[in-house]
């Protein structure tokens, strides 16, 4: 087919599979115009509604020239004339004929075949006719839509697709009440309870402010359902994979000892918090680790860490942990001790809402006061699991976001009279910021204890290399080129005798090229994926089949080259991936990035905000800069509305810098607000209205124009 037209949403031409760059406003409306009509329209009517305000001669002239315009960019029989009247060409095909002749059960089709208004963004101030025309027609168009989902609604009998076509209807519609009913109906279904209250508040509220109306009695009834209380006692917390090593470390004892006095300490009801720091290698996390395997006495472990690529990721630590089926379970679930407000506040950050609009819930509140609410909500499950002695360890904290660390600051001081004892671990050298403040505010206060682990001794060093079978000829040689690092000792102690490399680096490297081709492609994947390195995702990016990813996990991990933790698998030191990384062409790696990145979407495809600046890194080393430049917008847009606002300037810029869009513009404005700089704020605003108008989006245009005289207020 030559031509095809789609007049929903963003109005766009494609002649001969080409977008066509039609800028002639009038054009478009007069196509748009006669693809609505089933029969040819007289000339005069067109005139009529396109040129009411120009004489008759002038306004003939003004269509013969629209008609030369379109022939010319379309072909001569892009238009049909009848006489005095004008139809659309046979050879064409448009959204509007398949919207109205849609009749299919196809899920997929039904989702897609409606992209926006009619006409979305176009403005005629000079056609009041053809104003009100579109004005009815867009309405009309919307109504059908809707009354396709509603049949949609009613022949579906999987209650996943129902909540897909109801929350996909109330981002077309959003008080439009069927399908709140049959959103909440879905979740409760399907055991989702903070999901369904969710879909109550922000109905409830946007139509108590647009309308001043209540809910209907029956969606009254339904959140009456949803707060229901349970038919028995709520679940105990369920028991959560703790990376526990029951081996004893050699030269810890006094570490061990610093860490079981500050347990007994916790267990008096009184907070304690120990800083461990260290240089890369010398044993923090194994410290820890073994050290969780001494306690006898009853106790729950709450593990979070900090990874370098998601430090840009609000809560990303905790979000990993609570990335958990049993733990979302227990705290969604028909049973769950956790009230129903905080359970809403905590679905914010846990969008466990499949084909759901990333937004969140609406409030007159300061971004103060959202962020002490979110605050309180993690708070709130932290009780949940401190009716016993609690072990929170936040590993690896110089990689943690800066509202994880507030809250970390604000839990400390809810958890003053509870049996809690947080560990902290971080590197000195990598200390900044809101890390920085934090570990200050402990120390002034005396709340925490800061606690340098130090190198082996020479003697220690030596019982390290018997214990791992090493020639005990060569442990003064060891220990020196090591220099008492457990890990750097470790990986020289199996280097043959003849090959001792002249720095780790060259030891590392021998070792990961001396892998098979099957495991080496595993090691890739898991050094691309970084956090996210489950099992299938580590196929998948791979590309090995099960039987022999599994064969070649067994042998990373035996190895030490991979490590494993509640069911994920990550680089056991940075310094192998930073070897192997070198190892790889720039070929490689871009097509591991974006094997990767198109795992990570479809895994994470109902809560991409989670993974948003993954996929954004990962699209960005892969060289796609358009797909980056999309998932740094959705993460700065996540970090707006968590009230993150240094995070959103920092995602918005890159995604500015990777692709520059007058809506990314505005986001950036919105986030420089929301940081307090009211001039930057002003500049990012101006330059969005200019580029909205350069784009003839005159809507766009007003909305950043709104924005930038609030910003006088």
């Amino acid at each position: 087919m030559q031509r095809c037209y789609y007049f929903l949403g963003q109005p766009q031409i494609f002649y001969n599979q080409q977008l066509i760059n039609l800028t002639n406003a009038k054009a478009i409306a007069l196509l748009a115009y006669l693809a609505c009509q089933p029969q040819p329209q007289p000339r005069e009517r067109i005139l009529g509604l396109l040129w009411a305000e120009s004489s008759s001669s002038a306004a003939r002239k003004n269509l013969s020239n629209c008609l030369w315009l379109l022939r010319q960019q379309l072909g001569n029989d892009c238009i049909r004339s009848h006489d005095d009247r004008l139809s659309l060409g046979s050879e064409c095909w448009n959204d509007l004929h398949t919207l109205w002749q849609f009749d299919q059960p196809d899920l997929t089709k039904l989702l897609g075949c409606y992209r926006g208004p009619l006409l979305d963004g176009l403005n005629l101030r000079d056609a009041p006719e053809f104003e009100l025309w579109l004005l009815q027609e867009r309405n009309r168009l919307h109504q059908h839509y809707l009354q396709l989902l509603e049949q949609g609604l009613q022949r579906c009998d999987d209650w996943h697709q129902k909540l897909q076509l109801a929350s996909h209807g109330l981002t077309i519609d959003p008080l439009h009440e069927p399908f709140v009913q049959a959103a909440i109906q879905a979740c409760l279904a399907l055991d989702q309870r903070a999901n369904a209250l969710q879909h109550y508040t922000n109905f409830h509220y946007q139509l108590e402010q647009q309308l001043g109306l209540d809910p209907a009695a029956a969606t009254q009834a339904l959140r009456m359902q949803i707060l229901g209380s349970p038919t028995s006692a709520p679940l105990q917390p369920p028991h959560l994979p703790t990376p526990t090593n029951k081996a004893q470390l050699i030269g810890r004892e006094r570490d061990y000892a610093l860490l079981h006095q500050a347990w007994q300490a916790s267990l008096h009801q009184q907070l304690q918090v120990v800083l461990l720091t260290g240089e890369l290698g010398i044993g923090k996390t194994s410290l820890w680790q073994t050290w969780l395997g001494q306690i006898r006495e009853v106790h729950r472990v709450i593990v979070a860490r900090g990874l370098e690529i998601t430090q840009l990721l609000p809560f990303a630590p905790f979000l990993a942990w609570t990335d958990q089926t049993a733990l979302l379970d227990w705290l969604f679930g028909a049973q769950s001790p956790l009230a129903p407000y905080w359970q809403s506040e905590l679905a914010r950050l846990i969008p466990d809402f499949k084909q759901r609009e990333i937004v969140p819930p609406l409030s007159t509140a300061t971004p103060a006061e959202e962020r002490r609410r979110i605050f309180e909500a993690m708070v709130q499950v932290l009780m949940l699991f401190a009716d016993q002695p609690l072990v929170l360890v936040l590993d690896d904290a110089h990689w943690a976001d800066q509202l994880s660390l507030g809250w970390l600051g604000f839990a400390a001081e809810r958890l003053q009279s509870k049996p809690v004892l947080i560990i902290l671990t971080y590197r000195a050298n990598q200390v900044q910021g809101e890390l920085a403040n934090l570990i200050w505010h402990w120390q002034r206060n005396h709340i925490a204890q800061r606690h340098e682990l130090q190198p082996l001794s020479a003697s220690e060093s030596a019982q390290l290399v018997r214990q791992h079978g090493g020639d005990m000829q060569r442990s003064t040689q060891l220990y020196q080129r090591s220099r008492g690092n457990p890990y750097f000792l470790h990986e020289l102690i199996q280097a043959p005798s003849e090959q001792i490399p002249s720095s780790l680096a060259d030891v590392l490297g021998l070792r990961l090229i001396s892998l098979p081709s099957a495991a080496q492609a595993l090691l890739s994947a898991a050094m691309i994926l970084g956090i996210n390195s489950k099992l299938e995702l580590l196929q998948q990016v791979s590309h090995c089949d099960e039987d022999q990813a599994l064969d070649m996990l067994d042998l990373l991990l035996q190895q030490g080259i991979l490590a494993e933790q509640t069911g994920q698998y990550q680089i056991a030191h940075p310094l192998i991936a930073e070897v192997w990384q070198q190892q790889l062409s720039t070929a490689r790696r871009q097509v591991f990035h974006r094997r990767a990145a198109e795992a990570l979407a479809a895994s994470y495809a109902g809560m991409l905000p989670l993974v948003a600046v993954q996929l954004a890194s990962h699209y960005e080393a892969a060289g796609n800069a358009h797909e980056a430049a999309r998932y740094a917008e959705m993460a700065g847009y996540h970090a707006l509305i968590m009230a993150s606002g240094q995070a959103a300037v920092t995602l918005y810029q890159r995604a500015l810098s990777l692709e520059t869009t007058p809506l990314r513009m505005l986001g950036l404005g919105r986030a420089w607000a929301l940081e307090g700089d009211v001039l930057a704020a002003r500049a990012s605003f101006d330059a969005a209205r200019q580029a909205f108008e350069a784009l003839g989006d005159f809507a766009g245009a007003a909305q950043a124009s709104l924005h930038l005289a609030a910003s006088y207020q």
